[in-house]
């Protein structure tokens, strides 16, 4: 044609593969052409040029090279600060949430040159900067920008103003990604994935007391995207991959859900469908050891061939959920197989080290570079009480909180933890969010305040199973008005302090978990510093697993609390549980049919299923025969009616065993309110 394209590219200063502007535009050959181009203001770094590339779409001459002239027009250097922060802040940020995965950290990696380059261009010309020196000290832990904590008030504990200060980093963690990031389906953008990664956070905070509701909302919303996804194949991950991917694919978040909500038996029967999965993934070698059989495997297609016929340190993550199971339940088939695994591995512990990576053909061992093989040991010692299977697992593993503060102020002790962990969040709290990370790569302490206020952890990630005794139910935002502090956590014995820092009472529900049922002594009571008891009443009660004790905190002072067992019942693996989901519920014009299961360990008793009025009344009944315990690791359940024609279903709720004559693992599960005349 008659036209010559001509593009201009004007490079970065500081990255000659970034363009600060690309233009291409026509010009007539033999016609004089006069271009403006305004790029965003950069302040050139010393000995760096303004490099400027042209092309043309056809072959140009010497001569016509000889007629191009170019002028570069300077602004103040204050001037151009605004832009030039501006955009190398955005390609810092950028930059980094990009990198955050595979995290190159040398000059062997562009993308590192790139990040760095912009990050030190960025401090050169605003030294001040403190989101991009929290960057600088994140990926170089050098020159961290100063820390302020907040005041705390007179007559306040600092350890208790602390603690509740770093809650509000948690809660804002978490509450950013919910509010943010998670839409309607329960995804948050990273890939459902990465995005189970994400929630690993979401369980132990909320057992702590902080937004259950809202974090039990965003779970459960954000498993069923896995199964509406197809992501479960028979218990197992629906792809073909490698072990931790396998945990990934869906196995992790069933995990977190079956901690926040243990009695559930939908999660309860996924569970069990896990560990029939777990069986066909398992299996003997010549030694008689029952291994993982392969590093690439699905629930439905298992790689057995060199170089997959091996297990190591991460093959059992997706042991979680029948941990759980056996947890709530002592289910015998699922218990056996963990057991079978942990034995079997206990073979390779020699030498004072476990020899975790094992070839499942031969036996040949050697040590893993990981060690997150532990919660298959520490769940063995927990099903056996067996001491043989803590030998591989690091003392700190199940180190009790009466064991952590020997000898010390426990207030100034964990004052001082906590203040580590401040700096700690406060100097990521803004990566964290608004930076923008991948969705996985989000870094916050959740360990020490589970600890504190439920005597252990109870679930972070790859910690696959539970430490913590109890949880707390709060009225929403009073989570951040009482600090906890335990000072004694086993299962027939709980000691713990906290302070209410307002001028009001404060009652909360402690939900017990990890204790042994039966009869205990309740003493409550306030004094002026942890542990120190000044008046106190006494109480006798039934406490067990889910149970509720309401707990009254004195404004401005420390309640105290001892609670001991005095006389033990049969066991949770000794009873049956009758349980129901909310869409176990199924409303019809003139009945309500309801969808009992038995997820406990032995066959339910014949019992009733009532229908009771908004003030109690019982209007409707129908017998539940007995239902045998699903010890088979099959789900046992049973479609039970309720005729309901004429009756105003507003407010109503259906319950199970109304009379309690049947001693369950939980009544918690029992009982679910109609909202409208509807669920």
């Amino acid at each position: 044609g008659r036209y010559v394209l001509v593009n201009v590219q004007v490079k970065d200063p500081l990255w000659i593969y970034r363009n600060l502007i690309n233009f291409t535009f026509a010009v007539l050959p033999g016609a004089a052409k006069e271009i403006w181009l305004d790029t965003r203001d950069r302040i050139l770094p010393e000995g760096n040029a303004l490099y400027v590339q042209i092309a043309w779409s056809t072959q140009i001459s010497s001569e016509y090279m000889e007629n191009i002239s170019m002028e570069v027009t300077y602004k103040p250097c204050e001037e151009a600060k605004k832009e030039h922060i501006e955009d190398r802040w955005i390609q810092v940020k950028d930059n980094y949430a990009n990198l955050v995965e595979e995290n190159p950290s040398n000059e062997h990696f562009n993308l590192f040159n790139r990040f760095k380059a912009d990050l030190t261009d960025l401090l050169r010309v605003c030294p001040d900067h403190r989101l991009a020196r929290e960057y600088w000290y994140d990926k170089f832990k050098t020159n961290p920008p100063e820390s302020a904590f907040s005041r705390c008030p007179e007559g306040i504990p600092l350890w208790a103003w602390r603690q509740t200060e770093y809650m509000g980093y948690v809660k804002r963690y978490i509450r950013w990604w919910i509010d943010k990031r998670q839409i309607e389906n329960g995804e948050f953008g990273g890939g459902l994935s990465d995005d189970g990664d994400l929630t690993a956070w979401w369980p132990g905070p909320a057992m702590a007391g902080c937004m259950p509701e809202k974090i039990g909302d965003s779970l459960a919303r954000e498993m069923e995207a896995f199964y509406d996804q197809g992501m479960f194949a028979n218990g197992l991950c629906a792809i073909q991959t490698d072990q931790l991917h396998t945990l990934e694919e869906g196995i992790q978040c069933l995990g977190q859900c079956l901690t926040l909500f243990p009695g559930s038996p939908k999660y309860m029967e996924r569970a069990m469908e896990n560990a029939r999965g777990l069986h066909y993934v398992t299996g003997y070698n010549e030694k008689g050891h029952r291994h993982v059989l392969s590093g690439y495997y699905s629930g439905t297609r298992i790689a057995r061939e060199a170089p997959w016929d091996y297990s190591a340190s991460d093959s059992f993550h997706v042991f979680h959920p029948t941990y759980m199971l056996v947890r709530y339940n002592g289910s015998p088939e699922a218990r056996r197989l963990v057991l079978e695994m942990a034995d079997s591995m206990l073979e390779h512990y020699y030498d004072g080290r476990l020899h975790v990576l094992v070839n499942v053909t031969t036996d040949e061992d050697q040590v893993h570079e990981r060690t997150r093989e532990w919660p298959l040991f520490y769940a063995a010692w927990k099903f056996t009480g067996d001491e043989k299977y803590l030998k591989p697992i690091d003392p700190a593993l199940y180190e009790q909180q009466q064991d952590r503060f020997p000898g010390t102020d426990i207030g100034e002790a964990a004052a001082k933890r906590y203040e580590d962990i401040l700096r700690k969040a406060a100097l990521r709290e803004y990566i964290n969010t608004d930076g923008q990370l991948w969705v996985d790569r989000g870094v916050i302490d959740i360990a020490v305040m589970q600890q504190d206020r439920i005597g252990g952890v109870g679930h972070e990630r790859f910690s696959l199973y539970p430490r913590h005794y109890f949880r707390w139910q709060f009225k929403p935002s009073q989570e951040m008005d009482v600090a906890v502090m335990v000072t004694y956590a086993a299962p027939d014995k709980i000691r713990l302090s906290a302070f209410n820092m307002t001028d009001d009472d404060i009652t909360a529900h402690m939900i017990m978990e990890d204790i042994i049922p039966g009869k205990w002594t309740v003493k409550a009571g306030t004094g002026p510093e942890i542990g120190v008891m000044e008046q106190s009443e006494e109480r006798e009660m039934e406490l067990e697993w889910m149970g509720g004790l309401p707990v009254v905190f004195k404004p401005g002072c420390h309640t105290v609390l001892e609670l001991d067992l005095r006389e033990r019942e049969n066991g949770y693996w000794e009873r049956p549980d009758l349980a129901m989901d909310r869409e176990d519920v199924i409303i019809r014009d003139d009945c309500i049919r309801v969808r009992v299961h038995n997820i406990g360990a032995a066959e339910s008793a014949e019992t009733e299923l009532v229908l009771k009025s908004p003030s109690g009344e019982i209007l409707r009944r129908s017998q539940v025969p007995p239902i045998p315990a699903p010890n088979d690791l099959y789900p046992k359940v049973m479609e039970i009616p309720l005729w309901t024609r004429g009756i105003d279903l507003a407010g109503c709720s259906v319950e199970l065993d109304p009379e309690n004559r049947m001693k369950e693992i939980t009544k918690t599960n029992n009982r679910i309110v109609l909202q409208g005349g509807a669920l």
